[in-house]
């Protein structure tokens, strides 16, 4: 995708006057530093920023352009003991290096994919990144396509001996995403070209899949743990939909 390209696509995005907050995703967004240079110059002041890395490339130049603009950056780092057959290839050190360095200037995320190597290992997950090195977001993702009713209840497990083995300030204190907050939305393609995708998350319509039903019950025991209200399953004015 040439400069072109690159503003016709911010000119139809802006044109639907309800993205506040845009987020890039590779393959690896590094790959094209000069790419995401000119997004961040040119449209800093129309949209908030999220960078998805996997972590592997830094250089001083990039490091600049990080602490100039500020981003969020999701960092994909999984559970420790299993990531390096998930990730083949990954120097797991030096990734885990860059995410501490770059924390220093801009905020960061881990973003860890719950998997069948380690839905076992969700709460070990949380105590390498948060406790031990310091991370104050962590996000555990969930691809849907693989879970059975087996494995929505090891998940269901599992997340609950996170909450309940850490103490109601560290929970107050970190995010641990997708259980301290509730959200609803439902994604919607603006535009799919090849490998080229241009997603929008509507905040008024949304889907009870099961993934949804965990998260949601995740969320409210993380609720009960830190003396929160739960926000109810489907608030007022949401339209329930299916895929």
């Amino acid at each position: 995708m040439d400069e072109i390209e690159i503003n016709q696509r911010m000119t139809d995005i802006l044109s639907r006057g309800d993205c506040d907050e845009l987020e890039l995703i590779g393959g690896e967004v590094f790959l094209y530093p000069d790419k995401v240079r000119y997004i961040f110059s040119k449209y800093g002041d129309c949209f908030g920023f999220i960078l998805t890395t996997n972590g592997t490339i830094r250089n001083e130049a990039i490091d600049k352009m990080l602490a100039k603009y500020k981003p969020t950056i999701g960092v994909s780092l999984d559970d420790p003991q299993t990531v390096k057959r998930q990730r083949d290839g990954i120097d797991f050190e030096q990734v885990l290096a860059n995410a501490k360095y770059w924390r220093s200037i801009t905020r960061v995320v881990i973003c860890a994919v719950i998997n069948p190597q380690n839905i076992r290992r969700i709460k070990e997950t949380f105590d390498f990144y948060v406790l031990e090195h310091g991370f104050k977001t962590i996000h555990f993702g969930c691809v849907e396509e693989w879970m059975n009713d087996y494995y929505w209840q090891v998940y269901q497990q599992e997340v609950e001996r996170l909450i309940l083995a850490t103490s109601p300030d560290t929970l107050r204190q970190v995010t641990v995403s997708p259980w301290k907050y509730y959200s609803v939305n439902k994604k919607e393609y603006i535009c799919e070209n090849g490998l080229e995708k241009v997603e929008k998350l509507d905040s008024t319509k949304m889907e009870l899949s099961a993934y949804r039903k965990f998260r949601y019950a995740g969320y409210c025991l993380y609720c009960q743990r830190i003396g929160a209200t739960p926000a109810p399953l489907i608030p007022a004015g949401v339209e329930v939909v299916n895929k």
